[in-house]
């Protein structure tokens, strides 16, 4: 793997690719784009420290950096990059939990997005039944 490892973005990627945790915490500060993809391998840090097995910067980028579970530029997902790389079953259950996750927000939104509906669900029906109510009053008149 070839960075620039002087900008912010090479610093990050260099350092998940290594597994220094403060490394990548120190590029974020400095203002890293946590999902910017390598020109040269078209991987995000977080697919680097995925596919070199370095649990605890993967945690970091997803739990406090905010990286996103996308694809790279090949479209290969974080599980397949966990996959082909061998990662352990540690990374591995967590990049499935957290790649569910992504999926399942994509396919239904989120819980808050499923709560909003479903409150909206309601106050529609009760309108309906108000207005089926109003309109069985006025027949009756």
């Amino acid at each position: 793997m070839t960075t620039d490892g002087t900008s912010p973005n090479g610093r990050l990627l260099q350092s998940a690719y290594c597994g220094e945790l403060s490394g990548v915490e120190l590029a974020i500060k400095d203002g890293a784009d946590v999902n910017h993809l390598s020109d040269d391998v078209g991987l995000s840090a977080l697919h680097m420290a995925i596919g070199r097995n370095h649990f605890d910067v993967v945690k970091h980028l997803i739990e406090n950096a905010e990286a996103e579970i996308q694809p790279d530029k090949f479209g290969r997902w974080p599980t397949i990059i966990a996959a082909e790389c061998k990662a352990s079953e540690k990374i591995c259950d967590y990049i499935v939990e957290r790649e569910a996750e992504v999926v399942r927000v994509q396919k239904h939104g989120s819980r808050d997005d499923a709560i909003t509906r479903a409150i909206a669900k309601v106050k529609d029906n009760e309108q309906s039944e108000r207005s089926r109510d109003d309109t069985g009053k006025n027949r009756k008149r």
